[in-house]
């Protein structure tokens, strides 16, 4: 598990050099206050929620959120079951934890690069997050669904436009809005052709 504190101890005086006891405490092995954990629906059936902590993602030997400052608990399974003897599990995964620093009161949690959900059927979806512009922040340019087998089955990429209304003046930012103009949709074939549509959206920010 986690280390939550560590707290070190005098044991005793060798030569006069003084001996120390290292005490670890891993809190993550305990419950976790005010999280969900468990929906029993009205109809039948419930859903029971885990969590894990960033640092524990890994791909192999490497982390998965190397860069990421903080710990923090993340949900990694979902599990539903109607009661009737039948449950699916969604599996998650976290990658690329950031924190978007412009100054000292400028910053903020920017999210994760990619977050990989592994469905009951072994398909897997990815969607990948802006995190460099601040107004772009959780926003996906990117998401793909693989079959059991790892093939790329669909992608959908997003662009972007960024839209000023009013210029940054003194202490005050500019005010801007985010808006959607291109969105690609591939659909893949087993021998790795694919069909590809597209749609464009235009605005008009005349005040």
């Amino acid at each position: 598990g986690l280390v939550d504190f560590l707290r070190s101890s005098q044991t005793g005086d060798s030569g006069g050099v003084p001996s120390y006891a290292k005490h670890f405490y891993p809190l993550k092995q305990s419950l976790r206050h005010d999280s969900l954990n468990e929906i029993a629906f009205s109809q039948g059936g419930s859903a029971a929620v885990t969590y894990q902590a960033t640092p524990r993602y890994t791909d192999g030997t490497s982390l998965l959120n190397p860069a990421f400052p903080y710990t923090m608990d993340t949900v990694a399974t979902l599990t539903t079951d109607n009661g009737l003897g039948n449950s699916a599990t969604w599996n998650y995964s976290y990658q690329g934890g950031e924190i978007y620093f412009n100054t000292s009161f400028d910053k903020q949690f920017a999210g994760f690069s990619g977050i990989e959900v592994a469905q009951p059927d072994g398909s897997i979806i990815t969607k990948y997050f802006h995190q460099d512009d601040q107004s772009l922040i959780g926003r996906i340019y990117q998401s793909e669904v693989r079959d059991d087998a790892g093939v790329l089955v669909r992608k959908t990429t997003d662009d972007f436009d960024i839209q000023e209304f009013v210029a940054a003046t003194g202490d005050h930012p500019a005010i801007t809005s985010v808006m959607g103009t291109l969105q690609t949709r591939f659909v893949y074939e087993p021998s790795g052709s694919y069909e590809q549509a597209a749609t464009t959206s235009a605005y008009d920010c005349a005040t």
